[in-house]
């Protein structure tokens, strides 16, 4: 996930220290002795998925590559919007029964290749690509979502329960972001109208008496 510039993180307060690399121990601290205890979680989780689009690559992305059509496929997006003041894009994400205002951000745009976009709050972070390759019947798209929660204090156990819940959300959400995504592409190219094909007028068979004809009455009866 991308970094904005002037931080050492989405998550973190503190300005970097010019000339420092994120993620790098700071020159001003000396490192922490030893790895984290292994209670702690990992702060970033990535999932994964790709399927086969029957439509090129530029089609795909021309339906699914902006924030905004994330409200359309992406689980747990709840609204898209600008910012009044400075016409930031506001992401509303549905999390673990709460409502999270990210701010977000286009980090990757190729109308035929790739799209990504970062949104960032408080609780959490997330980021989201679409990578889209030409395929023998259509377009292999490999989309992945990626999660950062802050580091949880030693014996903070709710904290890391939260986390750990969020990573087991994000997880589930992937897969169906994914078939969201292919039948909102779908519908927008209009792959999925159906028109009723007019019924053709029946004909009778040369061959077969014509039905409309009435019987001759037989004599008697």
């Amino acid at each position: 996930m991308g970094r904005p510039p002037g931080r050492c993180g989405r998550l973190s307060a503190p300005p970097c220290t010019p000339g420092h690399v994120p993620g790098a121990p700071s020159p001003r601290t000396p490192p922490a002795a030893g790895p984290l205890p292994p209670s702690s979680p990992p702060p970033v989780f990535l999932v994964e998925a790709s399927a086969l689009l029957p439509f090129p690559p530029a089609v795909v992305l021309a339906a699914a590559g902006s924030v905004e059509s994330t409200l359309r496929w992406q689980v747990g997006v709840l609204g898209v919007r600008r910012a009044r003041a400075s016409g930031a894009l506001v992401v509303s994400y549905y999390a673990l029964g709460e409502r999270h205002h990210l701010a977000a951000r286009v980090t990757r745009s190729d109308p035929s290749r790739h799209f990504a976009y970062e949104a960032w709050g408080p609780a959490f972070a997330l980021g989201v690509s679409l990578d889209a390759d030409a395929a023998l019947g259509g377009t292999r798209l490999v989309y992945r979502l990626q999660l950062e929660t802050p580091p949880p204090a030693p014996g903070d156990l709710a904290a890391e329960a939260r986390a750990a819940a969020l990573r087991r959300l994000v997880g589930r959400r992937a897969p169906r972001d994914l078939a969201r995504l292919e039948t909102y592409v779908a519908r927008r190219t209009g792959a999925f109208v159906r028109r009723a094909a007019p019924r053709p007028l029946a004909t009778p068979s040369p061959l077969a008496p014509d039905p409309t004809l009435a019987a001759p009455a037989t004599p008697g009866v």
